[in-house]
């Protein structure tokens, strides 16, 4: 841990709220960069983990109210609003002080995030939003990018936070980071569903994958995808394990989808509008090009 480099105290104790697929490795980053660290979860099963390392652990987002800073990893706005200002949440943990910074990688509305800040605006508690770029991969490499909106010195205090597990991009004022997400997920969700067909093509036709990878990524289709054949596979691995990853995690590509389409009121969007409409109709035969390219790429 470092200091934040604009006055503030450094960051010592840390709350972590939602140990899902994402949460769970991102708080072994922020244990092994040296936080002392909280991990709340609704469900046992996801705090056996940090429970048999020594971790400290609750099931109570209030609990996590005496951390220095509390970093929420739900999946809905309704979740986070739950956690921060609902029965048993933040605000009613909050004695003295409490917390200084709450930070929000969920990917949520920006006006959401305006209304958490609104119901902490009695406190001394400073509101981050901090979505996060990089996927479950990402997350277990310890290489995901935290998209952060806020004030200049909010940022700064929370960057060692952000940065045990990637790096931090400051994006703007509080809200932009997600609208940075927004049309991140826009393009990554498109990559994400052509590449695979793409492959496919490339298998069906003999393209060896190591031979195929290098040459889209010094070509124009050069996306998050053609970094390496080695990542391109665990993307996909990550996300169709099982029938039920494979449905959270279109789910949650879906409501991306429509969070920029609402920031796009207005406009004429037809391609993203077509993105939405393709995702809520894919089924079984994209999990099975997911899982070919999981398995290798080129064998079918």
């Amino acid at each position: 841990m470092t200091g934040q480099g604009n006055g503030a105290p450094p960051l010592r104790t840390v709350g972590l709220i939602g140990a899902g697929s994402m949460g769970a490795p991102i708080a072994g980053h922020i244990h092994r960069a040296g936080f002392e660290l909280t991990v709340c979860d609704s469900r046992p099963e996801a705090l056996a983990q940090f429970k048999a390392a020594g971790i400290r652990t609750t099931r109570s987002p209030a609990d996590c109210a005496g951390c220095d800073a509390i970093f929420i990893l739900v999946a809905t706005a309704a979740q986070m609003h739950a956690v921060a200002t609902g029965e048993g949440g933040i605000l009613s943990g909050i004695a003295g002080d409490g917390p200084r910074y709450i930070a929000v990688g969920s990917t949520v509305a920006p006006a959401d995030v305006d209304a958490l800040a609104g119901a902490f605006a009695g406190t001394r508690v400073r509101v981050v939003d901090a979505p996060i770029s990089g996927g479950v991969v990402g997350a277990r490499r310890g290489t995901l990018t935290v998209l952060a909106g806020g004030a200049a010195e909010d940022v700064a205090a929370v960057r060692p936070l952000f940065d045990s597990m990637g790096r931090t991009l400051h994006c703007g004022p509080l809200g932009a980071g997600l609208k940075t997400k927004a049309v991140n997920n826009v393009i990554a969700i498109s990559n994400l569903l052509i590449s695979a067909e793409a492959f496919r093509i490339a298998a069906a036709n003999g393209l060896r994958f190591e031979d195929l990878i290098p040459a889209l990524e010094a070509g124009s289709a050069r996306n998050f995808l053609t970094r390496d054949a080695d990542y391109a596979r665990e993307v996909y691995a990550a996300w169709s394990g099982s029938k039920a990853e494979y449905e959270a995690v279109n789910e949650i590509g879906r409501k991306d989808i429509r969070l920029a389409l609402e920031l796009g009121k207005g406009l004429d969007l037809p391609a993203v509008e077509s993105l939405l409409k393709l995702k809520e109709s894919i089924g079984d035969e994209t999990l099975e090009n997911w899982r070919s390219v999981a398995r290798g790429g080129d064998r079918d």
